[in-house]
């Protein structure tokens, strides 16, 4: 994380280097990322730059953290229009609201993008989002019980791993799936956005209702 030096800096500059920064990682990734590229538009010594951060990793790191953080505060200031909804709609509304923040914040969600598909030593960034959505999942799961929405026996943990573990690593299924590039992910209003949105529709229906084959209703015979 950022050196005490970093957060000494004037409000602007400190936000200037930062813009640079995402505009950078946005741009080029994590592996052709340039320190000297960086501060040759910041307008700052190369030295300077290690007076605010260990090393690229470092900044890095920072900007999944800054991503994070400023979307888990978007969500938050448009909460659900119903608390007592089920699950399955939270995590529609949830998805539309995870699009609108990428399309207000898009070099932001490349750059999450790009990690999630191992563009940089993202390793602990990605572990610790694992478990805070765990956390998460399960106590929106356990409320869908307590509003009658879910089934009582279910069992939490396994629940939450198999939302985590499928959701998760989501926009790379997409991206694979319709053959995208990750800017069109967060495109507003783009060529595949009723696509995008069918196949999250379709993968709930699954999650909600099973693969199984339900038993059809007996005919009833009238004598």
């Amino acid at each position: 994380m950022p050196k005490p030096t970093f957060f000494n800096l004037p409000d602007d500059k400190r936000a200037r280097i930062l813009d640079l920064a995402i505009e950078e990682f946005a741009a080029h990734g994590y592996r052709a990322a340039s320190i000297s590229r960086l501060v040759a538009a910041a307008g700052i010594a190369k030295g300077s730059f290690y007076q605010y951060f260990d090393d690229l990793d470092d900044l890095y790191h920072t900007l999944l953290h800054l991503g994070g953080e400023q979307k888990a505060r978007y969500l938050q200031a448009t909460p659900p229009p119903d608390p007592a909804m089920s699950p399955f709609d939270y995590l529609r509304w949830m998805l539309r609201g995870s699009v609108g923040f990428e399309v207000a914040n898009p070099r932001l969600a490349r750059i999450a993008y790009q990690a999630l598909m191992g563009d940089g030593p993202a390793e602990g960034f990605v572990t610790e989002m694992r478990a805070a959505l765990m956390t998460f999942y399960r106590a929106m799961l356990a409320r869908g019980i307590e509003y009658g929405h879910l089934d009582p026996g279910l069992d939490l943990d396994a629940a939450a791993f198999v939302l985590t573990s499928t959701l998760l690593p989501l926009s790379q299924y997409l991206l694979s799936r319709i053959d995208l590039e990750p800017e069109d992910l967060v495109r507003p209003g783009g060529p595949h956005a009723a696509e995008i949105e069918a196949l999250f529709d379709g993968l709930l229906h699954i999650l909600e209702h099973g693969m199984g084959l339900h038993a059809p209703e007996k005919a009833t015979h009238h004598g």
